[in-house]
């Protein structure tokens, strides 16, 4: 966000080599190498990992973050910008911004 970028993106959602569960197989041309992917096969449907929701949070701050600056909130934008560079927790600092977010004054 801070570099002004308006999208993201990740190589491979689901790209297993062999059994998706073992990252150890050789299942490829005898390599061994780690499959490309943040979901798992399920019985009932994907199971989501560390990843996912990685990913997820990431993908909504950057949308919560370009909404403060949609509405204006620049100065504060800026606010918690510097706060991440100082090591504030993400938690706090989404905190913050969801507060912001919803029409709360910083408190």
């Amino acid at each position: 966000f801070r570099r002004g970028w308006n999208g993201w993106a990740f190589y491979s959602y689901y790209a297993p080599r062999g059994n998706p569960w073992d990252d150890f197989d050789k299942a490829i041309y005898g390599e061994s190498m780690p499959d490309y992917q943040i979901a798992y096969p399920g019985p009932r449907g994907p199971v989501a990992t560390r990843q996912t929701e990685s990913v997820r949070e990431g993908r909504e701050d950057f949308r919560l973050l370009t909404l403060l600056k949609q509405r204006g909130l620049q100065r504060e934008l800026d606010a918690i910008l510097h706060a991440q560079t100082e090591g504030e927790s993400f938690e706090r600092l989404r905190s913050r911004a969801l507060r912001l977010a919803a029409g709360s004054k910083e408190r």
